[in-house]
This record gives C-alpha cells, sequence and structure tokens, in this order.
C-alpha cells in the first residue's frame, strides 16, 4: 500500500462506504433478505475521476472486504463552521475513555449553511485521525444559492440558471464549492484519499439540491447535470485527484419520497454507495428495496449516516443495530452521526454504545491498521 501503510499505516481516507460479498455463512442473508448473490461482490473497478495510485488502492481495498473482515465503527463529529474541537472530545476521545478504543472512521461536515472560508479545524482532526491508521469522511449542507438562504429552503429557480456561469446563483453556488474545495485540497496536498459525499439524501426532497414541493421534484436530468457539474469543477478545474466519490441516499419509508436510485447519475461518476439510515426498527433497512437497489449497482456499499429515528433520549439499544447488520451482509461499515441539544445521536450517548464497539466483529482504527497493513502485503493487492 506504499504511502498508505507508511510507518503504522498512514491511512489517510474520508468515508468508507465499503461492501462485498462473502461466500461465508456468516455473510449469508436470513429468509426473506436479499442475499449477496443478487449481484455477486463488487467489481474491481478504477476510481472514476483519478488516476492516482493511492486512490485506487483505497477503493480496491473496500472492494475486496467480506463480511469476515467485520464492519467498520464511524463517528461523525459535526461541522466545520461548529465546535468541532470539542464535538471530537465529547464523541470519539469519550469512546475511546470509555473502551480504550477508536472509531475506525471519523466524519465531518464541511458546513450546516454556511461553510467557512477556512477549515482549518475540521481538517486538523481529519489529519490527525488519517495520521494514526483511520479513515475519514467529508460531506456538506450548502445554502441554497438562488435565496442565498439555508440549506433546508426548497424554493429554488432553474437548474440551468444555476449551472451559467456569471449568474447569481452560479456565482453564490462557486463560492460555496471554492471554499470546499480548498479544504479538499488540503488533505490533497497531505496525501488524504478522500470519500467525498455531496447532496446527500438526495430523494427525501428535504434539501434544496432535490427539493420536492407540491408533488413536484427536479428531473433525473437535472440532477445528474447539477452531480456532473461538480465533479467536472472539482476534478478538472481544482485538480482534486484524492477523491473517491459517494452516492448516499435515504432510505425511502413512504410514497412521498423517491427510490434510493431515483437520482443515481451513473457508474461513470460514482465510487462508492450508501444509505442514510436512522431507525428504531432492524426491518426498515430494505423498505422499498431501499439495500437491495443499491446492492444491484454492484458498488461497494455502508451506512453513510446511521442514528436512532425516535429514540433520541439516550435509549436506543445498540444491540438492534447488530441486528441488522447480520440481516444486510453487504453493509460494510456504519457511521454515527452527531448529537445535538436535545437528541442524543452519537454511539457514545446510546444505550449500549462503548459496548457495542468492543463486540466481535466490530473494526476499530486499531484493526483497520492491522487489516491494511496484511492486505498490502498480500500477493495481488
Amino acid at each position: 500500500m506504499n504511502q498508505l501503510v507508511a510507518g503504522l499505516c498512514s491511512l489517510t481516507v474520508a468515508i468508507a462506504v465499503v461492501g462485498c460479498s462473502s461466500s461465508h455463512a456468516q455473510d449469508q442473508a436470513l429468509p426473506g433478505r436479499p442475499s449477496a448473490a443478487v449481484s455477486g461482490k463488487p467489481a474491481s473497478a478504477l476510481p472514476v475521476s483519478t488516476t492516482n495510485p493511492n486512490v485506487a488502492e483505497v477503493l480496491r481495498f473496500f472492494q475486496q472486504m467480506t463480511r469476515r473482515d467485520g464492519v467498520l465503527v464511524g463517528q461523525n463529529i459535526g461541522h466545520g463552521n461548529g465546535s468541532v474541537t470539542k464535538d471530537y472530545y465529547s464523541y470519539v476521545d469519550a469512546l475511546h475513555r470509555k473502551t480504550g478504543k477508536w472509531p475506525a472512521m471519523l466524519g465531518i461536515d464541511y458546513g450546516y449553511d454556511d461553510i467557512p472560508a477556512f477549515l482549518n479545524s475540521a481538517n486538523r482532526a481529519l489529519e490527525k485521525h488519517a495520521a494514526a491508521g483511520g479513515i475519514v469522511t467529508v460531506s456538506m449542507h450548502p445554502k441554497n444559492p438562488w435565496q442565498n438562504s439555508e440549506v433546508g429552503d426548497r424554493e429554488i429557480g432553474n437548474f440551468r440558471e444555476l449551472l451559467t456561469p456569471g449568474s447569481r446563483p452560479n456565482k453564490n453556488y462557486r463560492r460555496q464549492l471554492d471554499k470546499v474545495a480548498k479544504g479538499l485540497a488540503r488533505l490533497r496536498d497531505n496525501n488524504i484519499v478522500v470519500l467525498w459525499r455531496p447532496f446527500h439524501e438526495m430523494n427525501g426532497g428535504w434539501f434544496w439540491w432535490c427539493p420536492e414541493k407540491n408533488g413536484e421534484w427536479p428531473s433525473r436530468n437535472e440532477f445528474k447535470a447539477l452531480w456532473m457539474d461538480m465533479f467536472r469543477y472539482f476534478t478538472k478545474e481544482k485538480q482534486l485527484d484524492n477523491l473517491l466519490w459517494v452516492y448516499s441516499a435515504a432510505v425511502q419509508k413512504g410514497t412521498s419520497e423517491r427510490s434510493a436510485i431515483e437520482y443515481y447519475p451513473g457508474d461513470k461518476y460514482v465510487d462508492i454507495v450508501g444509505l442514510d439510515w436512522y431507525m428504531d426498527d432492524v426491518d426498515e433497512l430494505d423498505s422499498f428495496q431501499s439495500y437491495s437497489q443499491l446492492l444491484n449497482l454492484n458498488k461497494p456499499m455502508g451506512l453513510t449516516e446511521f442514528g436512532p429515528l425516535s429514540k433520541r433520549n439516550g435509549q436506543f439499544d445498540c444491540n438492534k443495530l447488530i441486528k441488522s447488520l447480520e440481516m444486510y451482509p453487504e453493509i460494510r461499515f456504519f457511521l454515527f452521526w452527531h448529537s445535538w441539544p436535545g437528541s442524543k445521536v452519537a454511539l457514545v450517548d446510546q444505550k449500549n454504545g462503548p459496548q457495542m464497539i468492543e463486540a466481535p466483529g466490530m473494526v476499530t482504527r486499531e484493526e483497520l491498521v492491522r487489516q491494511m497493513s496484511r492486505n498490502a502485503e498480500s500477493p495481488g493487492f
């Protein structure tokens, strides 16, 4: 793994969505559940946006993982315009103090509504985690560029206008992307491979990039144009050759939402797929075939956000998630979202949360370093 396993396997990557099939008995889905045999093991493919060999090695690592290797434990620590240092202490350090272990993955959102001009605190946390061999994730919640308002403002104009250079919404949008690109470039310059997760939960209808309003939705082509515009801008103009692109849909829970693959931009623009899943019941992940549809895309897969849906008082039983992982064998990681006032969502805040990270099959940062080192030494990796 050359640079990625130098020293103590200083793996520098961002949000890991992993998923592959296995021939082992524990990898088989329960009766009535989608099986890995539906689509087989994710195909070995090169990254869609770069020839960077380090990025290719990280993607191949996820493609070759099986359930026998376990499930990666992850924790988001908030937004770049929030109290990242404090939240790291509250969610990650706190988990380590209770268990002696670190989560394998660390997630940060670069900004909710306001994306800071300087993302130093966010990037320092990512760099620290990555330097110790962990995986990190980056996402964003940019402002509505038409209204220059909050991310949940669904009053939008024409997508063609948004993507027209020089238009007012385009200028607003590009200013936000430039700040994000600057942060990602610092990670690139530090040899950090980023699993980049833009426009998440696009099928939910609650964010401006794919809003439902009075039963009307943007077309697939409009969303694809938005995705491709960012893809080209980051890859070509900003020279961000350190990205793995993650398509992250919400689990569809009703007919008022779109399917998990409704806005999939195509295999040429996605490396990894995932589902954002806030749940109280273990049977919900394949609601409206959300899990099955992503499985059939033949990409590595994981839970890109996770947390309790209604039990946000610290009483969510993490044993339910363990049961879910048994039922859906292609999930190779979960990333707990952060808590906020009145809502306990972080892993350390949950019933049995610290115990879960110590359960068999849970991959912490320490185990991830061992796996990466072992795979780097294996012939054919």
